[in-house]
This record gives structure tokens, sequence and C-alpha cells, in this order.
């Protein structure tokens, strides 16, 4: 049977399965990452250095919350910049996914669509890249005369604020696509809250930046899913109009 042709019960029955899928795994990686985190801000380093025989790096010991004491290797230094590098990966991967799909389905690779979810799988490749290799600093650091605009205390604080020119670029561009799912939209509104919020938060030197990055990432993750599940099960445009 084609999409345009499934019952009503149907439907609600395959939207609601795809809400709880989302909620639950949204539960999920905020339990782990608040887990992690309780235990990255209440940690002491007891020794470091190479305290293994089998081992030639560097490897600390340490106490987390006062009671649990592990040997740890890492190969880097664990950040919200890291966690948020890997939730815009997640992102990138799943609209790559989505993509394809729709193309398969008959979307076609001239479909707004598909190039909906392209355009989403670069611009959050861009972001992983800025968050693990420091793109915008690296440009603010050659622009020092950015520092003369208001309230702008570092070159690359003026960088992120230009982030929301193609950020919109993109919402205009796409915002039939976007607005196909109404919760998608919600979580995309929240995500693009978030990160206005950490962009002003950067600009002021606020403590909140990161972690309101994170958040808006997450929701941002959550709104890719649900979108990519609503284009890919809604069929190509001629189903629909059946």
């Amino acid at each position: 049977m084609s999409p345009a042709g499934r019952r009503p019960g149907a439907r609600r029955f395959a939207s609601r399965s795809s809400w709880l899928l989302v909620g639950g795994l949204l539960l999920l990686v905020v339990a782990a990452g608040a887990l992690l985190y309780a235990f990255a801000s209440d940690y002491q380093v007891l020794e470091k250095g190479q305290l293994l025989p089998y081992t030639e790096g560097k490897v600390y010991k340490v106490r987390f919350g006062g009671w649990l004491t592990l040997y740890v290797e890492p190969e880097q230094r664990p950040s919200l910049d890291l966690l948020n590098a890997y939730l815009l990966t997640g992102v990138a991967f799943m609209s790559l996914t989505f993509g394809v799909i729709v193309a398969a389905a008959g979307g076609g690779p001239r479909g707004t669509r598909f190039w909906c979810f392209v355009a989403a799988f670069v611009g959050a490749s861009y972001l992983v890249a800025d968050e693990t290799l420091g793109i915008h600093e690296t440009i603010g650091h050659n622009l020092q005369f950015l520092k003369a605009l208001p309230l702008i205390k570092r070159p690359d604080d003026a960088v992120v604020v230009l982030f929301a020119l193609p950020a919109a670029l993109f919402l205009i561009a796409f915002r039939s696509v976007l607005l196909a799912s109404r919760g998608a939209a919600l979580l995309f509104g929240l995500g693009m809250l978030g990160f206005v919020l950490s962009a002003v938060a950067d600009v002021l030197t606020l403590p909140i930046e990161e972690a309101t990055e994170v958040l808006a990432t997450l929701c941002l993750a959550a709104g890719t899913m649900v979108l990519g599940l609503h284009h890919t099960r809604s069929g190509p445009p001629s189903a629909r109009r059946g």
C-alpha cells in the first residue's frame, strides 16, 4: 500500500512510534551526558605518567566522585566541545542518509528535499570541523580589525555572529521542506534559539555558552531525525498528491 493510501490510524501509530523512538533516544543521550558530566566535574588526578607496564601511553589514575578510582588513557581531553562535535557528526550523517533515501524513493537528486538534506550534511560537517579544528578562531585571529566592532572583545566573536547569514539563507531556501513536519520545526526552533543564546553568551563571555550549544545541537539532531522520518515515510511528491 502506498503512503497516501494508508489508513489514518496506521499513520498516527507510525507517527507516535517515531516520536517515542526519538524521545527515547533523546532521554538516553541526555542521561548518558549528564552522567559523564557529573563524573567529569568532580574528579581528582592521583598520579599520571607511564603507570602501567604494558603501555607507553600517558595514563592517569583518577578518582571520580570521591569513591571510584580508575586508570584512564584518553586519546583526547574530554570536553563539551568534543561532545558537541560528536552530536554534529550524527546530524551530518543522518542528513546524508535521509538525502540518499529520498533520492532513491523518487525524490530525485534534483528535488528540493534532496538538496535540503545535502546542504544540512555540508553545514553540519563544517561545524564538526570548526569544533575540532577551531576554524572560526583561526579566521578571527587573522582579522584583528573586527575587534573595533561594538560589543566585540575578540575578533572570532564577530565570525560566530556572521554564521547567522548562511543559516538564514538555508532556512529561507528550504523553508517548505523544514516546515513540513511540525515536530521537526519545533525542535529546530528550540535549536536555533539555543544557538542564538550560545552566540550571545560567547560574545559576552558567559559561562553557559558551551552547555547551551550542546543542548541546541541535541535539538538539531532530534529535529533532523524527525524531519527525515517524515519525508522518507511520505514518499515522493507525486505519491503524496495521490
